[in-house]
């Protein structure tokens, strides 16, 4: 009997081999398209925490750096050392006045830092709610007494809570701040 010798492959086995090759590319397009949706998620989560992370870093410098503070609704005057020099938005340590207030836009409400004198900055869309709360223990006439350092207003506290919300009242920043005091 002569020997014979397979030259090719059959129907059954290029069939198996093609469908196990659409099994790979399924799985391989799956890590793909994960890696794909993780690295959006990322991106995204990074374009929502820098300016939040700003917003936090302003709120707390201003608020350390006051001297004095009046607080009602949606809006807080600080007085101190909070100015911050224009072209480089760092702490110039001179005296000055920031109001923070929400104030309604065609894009939504705003939360905004004016620092008398200067332009609004906006700092966060969409805040339905800005609120201070002072969490020191101090006793209310002390509390409420005008010192000349704080610019006529009442002195800052101790330790404040702020607290944005946003338009659904879910939470968007809640953060103490310990005042750096005198």
């Amino acid at each position: 009997m002569p020997n014979r010798q397979r030259l090719g492959f059959t129907l059954i086995e290029l069939i198996a081999s093609a469908v196990l090759a659409a099994m790979m590319m399924v799985g391989l397009m799956s890590i793909v398209w994960s890696a794909s949706r993780d690295l959006r998620q990322y991106r995204t989560n990074e374009a929502y925490a820098s300016p939040t992370t700003l917003m936090v870093e302003r709120l707390r410098t201003d608020f350390q750096n006051s001297r004095g503070m009046q607080w009602a609704g949606n809006e807080v005057l600080l007085h101190g050392f909070v100015a911050r020099d224009l072209n480089t938005g760092d702490v110039s340590w001179k005296e000055g006045r920031v109001r923070y207030r929400v104030v309604k836009t065609v894009n939504g409400p705003l939360l905004e830092r004016q620092q008398m004198g200067m332009p609004s900055e906006p700092m966060w869309v969409g805040v339905g709610s800005f609120r201070v709360e002072s969490l020191d223990q101090l006793e209310p006439e002390d509390a409420s007494a005008a010192l000349p350092e704080a610019g006529g207003l009442a002195a800052t506290p101790a330790v404040i809570r702020v607290t944005l919300l946003d338009l659904r009242g879910r939470l968007l920043l809640r953060e103490v701040i310990h005042h750096h005091g005198d």
